[in-house]
């Protein structure tokens, strides 16, 4: 089965956005500077969304 040439950047949104479920429940501590769902234009919707 071939993957689609955008699997790379499928992959990329989805170890984004895991972790930042993760930070946001608590299992993952200590986001560095310029890191986190602060410093992300998709984190900050995402928080405003009511996630």
């Amino acid at each position: 089965m071939a993957t689609p040439a955008s699997a790379p950047d499928t992959r990329a949104l989805v170890a984004d956005f895991v972790g930042y479920k993760l930070r946001q429940k608590g299992y993952v501590c200590g986001a560095g500077p310029g890191e986190g769902p602060a410093a992300d234009p998709l984190h900050q919707a995402m928080r405003a969304a009511g996630d």
